[in-house]
């Protein structure tokens, strides 16, 4: 075999190297009967939750204006407004981010300049908006900082920095919890 000439490699060469390429590629399933289902029950219940909410349509901007429109606005239900209003922190910029990835109606951020982000989600039932707790939790639970309140049909979600200001922490947990 000459590796460093023109001469090709001989033939059985790539034979073995075709060979051993089908073996390794080789993904062996297990049978049908001894696979087990994968949580059928929370993904029923997932699809069950998803249905409740408006269908998605278009793009980010359309759903955002979709979700935006399927607010409940009822007294069982925390708003981002209600939040920043009784929380009597400041806040630079408040906005719409998307809430159907938490099996959430409409979900709403504001960032504090002492460090801090909040997130309200508003939800369709109580139910709903605990099952959406835990889907928070799941995805975003393990940010540094991070800490979720459910109450009524809303979740709160509050992200801090390390240097976030307790106060004004505290002043939105305890605001949240006299809503």
């Amino acid at each position: 075999m000459f590796t460093n000439s023109r001469a090709p490699l001989p033939a059985p060469f790539w034979i073995a190297v075709f060979a051993l390429g089908l073996a390794g590629g080789c993904q062996c399933k297990q049978p049908l009967a001894e696979s087990k289902p994968v949580a059928p029950v929370v993904n029923e219940q997932r699809n069950h939750d998803l249905a409740a909410l408006r269908p998605p349509i278009g793009g980010i901007p359309e759903q955002l204006q979709a979700e935006a429109d399927s607010r409940l606005k009822d007294a069982e239900t925390i708003t981002i407004e209600q939040l920043v209003e009784a929380s009597k922190v400041t806040f630079e910029t408040r906005q719409q981010v998307l809430g159907r990835t938490v099996l959430a109606l409409f979900c709403g951020t504001a960032t504090s300049p002492d460090g801090f982000t909040v997130t309200v989600c508003e939800f369709p039932t109580l139910e709903q908006a605990t099952r959406g707790a835990g889907e928070i939790a799941a995805v975003r639970g393990k940010v540094s900082g991070w800490q979720s309140k459910a109450k009524k049909k809303s979740v709160l979600e509050l992200v801090a920095r390390s240097d976030a200001k307790k106060e004004s922490v505290d002043a939105v947990l305890a605001a949240f919890d006299r809503l």
